[in-house]
């Protein structure tokens, strides 16, 4: 059966979604067709597919998504590229949008993903092979995006809250409006001891995702979502041109860098862009501005992109720069000594026994102000963190006023003299701008960690806290905190050998930094303009 032809009505919307954000203007229309694909003899998977009606058709595009296949989600994919000359097929994931089978943490989509492409290729004989890939914000592995810090990313959670929404077709736009109000309504659940406990009630016990169950109660090595990716896993074997877009407020801004280090260690093209936005707002009309210059080179064949390879926002100076490779070489190496009386210093302090201490409580766990959270309205809501810095288990060492603009890019690096009275512990360090005129202080960039409990204590900690590109300002203040948690966004070390999701015996944790003249802690920026005297 014949595709059915796009209406007038969905012209006008493709056109004004279009005009408002300021796309190319469609070049034909399209037809929409929808598939239940095969997967085995027991399993299928929903899709659309947008057929263009361009007389020369540039390529078929393919979009496996676990966020459904209505309008919302296809104006920007679908829809538009569709009317740019391409085919586009739609897939929707496991559990969603009629799809069978049930949502999962990501362990089937390798092989439904192959299916798919095998379906694609016998029914239409496209794609004969892969030509580029861009990925918006998207984990290469579950494993390294809940797991790579040590401790469980509460994510895992708010995704299968999400996921039976969307399966039950509340629509995007009641879904955006929940996704608003979601971490203050799912606090109580992250609160809850035990945490299986509390996620149970709150989803019912018969919407409990088994695989969710198990992530919240087994030992790390018993279930596959923990296992870390096989050495030809993704990152290893991925030889096709690759469009990477991200935030610097992105809550897996950390995961996308660490793909990108690895494809361009390995050779392949990469173009990346890192935007002053969120998770969500690295999505949306960015979807289809990125994507589509790149397909047009890569997949249609159109003229090379003379542009550098790497376009970045710089916080701080609000303005898009571009370089050839990411990041760009420092000039020097900015140093600041963590010092006596909260102080961040220039030169090491003189003092043999200076050192400062905090304690974690789980019951009453340090919240997440100021870090990158999954579903933020927008960055001004989520980066200022004073009520954290406030509270008595942060400590923070604070520099004097700026004698200059100080231009940082890339990973700072953190040298800590760190100790704990119980083994079992988180390491949460963020480095913060204080603004002269208001005493508002914002986050740049941090570093997470559950520490290893048969760590040793007696040598240093040297950690590479998040990449940024930002300047701090003339007059304003450098701030290095320390802390022992950032809850809800990972799930709180409890302190014991128990399970954190389904463990109930809470332990404190004192910290202690030193940071005297036997046991030096500094702060190194990667510096290319400016130098603070």
């Amino acid at each position: 059966m014949p595709g059915s032809r796009r209406t007038w009505l969905g012209a006008l919307l493709d056109r004004t979604f279009t005009w408002m954000n300021s796309l190319p203007v469609e070049s034909c229309s399209y037809t929409v067709e929808s598939f239940r694909i095969p997967v085995d003899k027991n399993l299928e998977l929903t899709a659309d597919l947008y057929q263009t009606l361009s007389p020369k058709p540039k390529g078929t595009l393919l979009v496996r998504t676990p966020y459904g296949l209505g309008i919302a989600a296809a104006l920007g994919t679908g829809r538009f590229f569709a009317a740019q000359g391409y085919h586009v097929l739609m897939n929707a994931c496991r559990g969603t949008s009629g799809s069978d089978g049930q949502v999962a943490a990501g362990t089937d989509d390798v092989a439904d993903g192959q299916a798919v492409v095998a379906w694609m290729r016998k029914q239409h004989g496209e794609p004969k092979d892969m030509k580029a890939a861009a990925i918006f914000t998207g984990p290469d592995s579950m494993q390294g995006f809940l797991w790579s810090t040590g401790a469980m990313q509460s994510h895992i959670i708010i995704w299968a809250d999400l996921m039976p929404r969307m399966t039950r077709g509340d629509g995007m736009l009641l879904l955006m409006w929940y996704m608003r109000s979601m971490m203050e309504t799912l606090q109580p659940v992250f609160d809850s001891v035990p945490l299986v406990d509390g996620v149970s009630k709150y989803l019912g016990e018969k919407s409990m995702p088994e695989w969710l169950h198990k992530a919240l109660t087994v030992p790390n090595d018993s279930w596959p979502g923990y296992e870390p990716p096989p050495t030809a896993g993704v990152l290893e074997k991925a030889n096709i041109p690759i469009l990477q877009v991200t935030g610097w407020y992105d809550s897996i801004f950390a995961v996308i860098m660490h793909q990108y280090y690895r494809l361009l260690e390995r050779g392949v093209t990469v173009r990346l862009v890192i935007g002053p936005w969120t998770h969500l707002g690295a999505q949306g009309r960015n979807v289809s501005a990125e994507t589509l210059p790149w397909v047009e080179e890569h997949l249609a064949g159109g003229r090379p992109d003379p542009k550098p390879a790497v376009r970045y926002f710089l916080t701080g100076k609000e303005e898009w720069r571009e370089v050839d490779k990411w990041p760009p070489v420092p000039r020097s190496r900015q140093q600041y000594f963590l010092d006596t009386n909260d102080r961040l210093s220039l030169s090491a302090g003189s003092n043999d026994r200076a050192e400062s201490s905090f304690m974690f409580d789980p019951a009453n766990p340090t919240p997440s102000t100021g870090s990158p959270q999954a579903f933020a309205a927008k960055k001004g809501r989520t980066d200022e963190n004073n009520t954290l810095i406030a509270r008595s288990d942060v400590i923070s060492f604070t520099s004097p006023p700026l004698t200059t603009d100080i231009e940082v890019m890339g990973q700072s690096i953190v040298t800590i003299h760190h100790s704990t009275d119980n083994p079992h512990a988180d390491l949460r360090i963020i480095l913060s701008e204080v603004d002269s005129k208001t005493g508002i202080s914002r986050q740049v960039s941090e570093y997470y960690r559950r520490l290893d409990p048969k760590r040793s204590q007696t040598e240093p900690l040297n950690v590479s806290l998040h990449d940024i590109a930002h300047v701090f300002r003339k007059g304003n203040r450098i701030r290095l905190s320390v802390a022992g948690g950032s809850h809800p966004k990972y799930i709180r070390n409890i302190g014991s050998r128990e399970n954190p999701g389904s463990g109930t015996t809470l332990r404190s944790v004192t910290h202690t930094v030193k940071h005297h003249t036997s046991a030096v802690s500094v702060l190194f920026l990667p510096v290319t303009s400016g130098v603070d005297m």
